[in-house]
């Protein structure tokens, strides 16, 4: 019996091969958001991965891959993947046998006893792919962290761009109001002008400064959600990609919905504990069941003599009932874990499309009908005011609708370009046709 023992446990102590890998989680991430996570690092000390500068500008991608590279929240949740491993590793030990001596001391010879616990043989297996399918629900949930992380600095960099395009336009109206100036300078010596347009023009200029003034905290405010997210040591002015707006398409919610649900890592992670609980489950109910096997050796009359056994622990009281019903009640919450998972998925996949559905609506109204009406209005004006035949103020009223239709449309350009964004995190990444 002994030699049977010896050799499960010589292959008992084979090593297990842990199902997921940090090179596993590393590729998931790439597919889903093209970026790849960095190797066990050896120091916490910033650095760029492989194709990344930041002296010539950054553009999206770069952003996402430093994130993920640097970001100092998910390295720490990362090391959560060897915690995963080392239970693994644990749960694949077999127990340790025990030695007890009895030392001769008058009349009683030496006596030795090895007992050796031998439920191993049908808890082992459990306890290892419990392990397995844990190891896996991390994994899932790192990439999902991984997701979420690249749609916060997607979110951060379109931010600045926006607000760098904020001042853009503010600075064009103010060239506008600037050449207005000047032909209201000059009437207003000729005797042709009242004075009062000159300060009108003043107090609009002062208030489109102060959009400019405005934008321009709101980019620096970005730049440093950016840096954070980035894992930066510092704030940077770095020069941004021009702004895209969000691509036209036409989107069934049924399909993204399905697309989400076959996909998100969370939704899998969810299943993953499922089955962890069921399989712990199993464990307990084996647990019922203990049996240690027995080496006595010793002297007796001046002869050795070793004889096997075995003791057991009679389950008629105790089953281990708590433990089966502890994971019973885990087994329940996971599974409702995993409908309100579900039902969190769909309900962020509607919202994130309907909020692009309204915002794209809203972009294709101000672009092809409200834009054009007060452009050729602005433009009509100041050629009526140079000609003389309007007042400044009628310029000065239609640039200022000019300014704020334009304002409205770079809102809902950005509107729409993060619920794009929000909508391929909540279908489990970025698609090959993102911004």
């Amino acid at each position: 019996m002994w030699l049977l023992l010896l050799a499960l446990s010589t292959w008992s102590l084979a090593c297990v091969t842990p199902r997921t890998t940090r090179q596993d989680v590393s590729d998931d991430v790439r597919a889903r958001t093209g970026a790849t996570l960095r190797a066990q690092p050896s120091s916490t000390a910033f650095s760029l991965p492989d194709g990344v500068r930041l002296d010539d500008g950054l553009s999206e991608r770069e952003a996402i891959a430093t994130a993920l590279w640097n970001n100092g929240a998910f390295q720490s949740d990362l090391a959560q993947l060897d915690v995963a491993r080392a239970d693994l590793a644990e749960a694949a030990l077999l127990p340790n046998p025990i030695l007890s001596l009895v030392f001769p001391l008058g009349p009683r010879q030496l006596a030795a006893a090895i007992a050796m616990p031998v439920d191993f043989l049908w808890q082992r297996p459990r306890r290892v792919e419990l392990a397995q399918r844990e190891l896996a629900r991390v994994g899932q949930t790192l990439v999902q962290g991984a997701i979420d992380l690249a749609r916060d600095a997607r979110v951060a960099y379109l931010d600045a761009q926006l607000a760098t395009e904020r001042v853009r336009l503010t600075r064009e109206a103010l060239a506008l109001l600037a050449q207005s100036r000047t032909i209201t300078f000059a009437r207003v010596e000729l005797g042709d002008a009242p004075p009062v347009e000159l300060a009108l023009l003043d107090a609009d200029a002062a208030a489109i400064e102060t959009r400019a003034a405005q934008a321009a905290g709101e980019r620096d405010s970005a730049l440093a959600r950016l840096a954070r997210a980035m894992g930066a040591p510092r704030r940077a002015r770095w020069a941004l990609a021009p702004f895209a707006p969000a691509p036209e398409r036409a989107l069934s919610l049924d399909s993204l919905v399905e697309r989400a649900l076959s996909s998100r890592p969370d939704v899998r992670a969810a299943e993953i504990a499922i089955e962890a609980a069921s399989e712990r489950v199993g464990w307990e109910k084996s647990r019922a069941w203990n049996l240690i096997a027995l080496l006595d050796s010793g002297f007796t009359n001046n002869t050795f003599g070793a004889s096997p056994g075995l003791r057991a622990e009679l389950p008629l009281f105790s089953r281990n009932q708590g433990g089966i019903s502890r994971a019973e009640a885990e087994l329940s919450r996971a599974s409702w874990r995993y409908v309100a998972v579900r039902q969190q998925v769909t309900a962020e996949v509607a919202l994130a499309l309907a909020t692009f559905e309204q915002a794209a609506a809203q972009r294709r109204i101000i672009e092809q009908r409200e834009l054009p009406a007060v452009e050729r209005l602005a433009a009509r004006a100041r050629q009526d005011q140079q000609l003389g035949e309007s007042a400044m103020i009628v310029v000065i009223d239609a640039t200022r609708r000019t300014v704020d239709v334009q304002a409205r449309l770079l809102e809902s350009r950005g509107l729409a370009a993060r619920a794009w964004i929000e909508l391929e995190r909540s279908v489990g990444g970025m698609s090959h046709g993102s911004r």
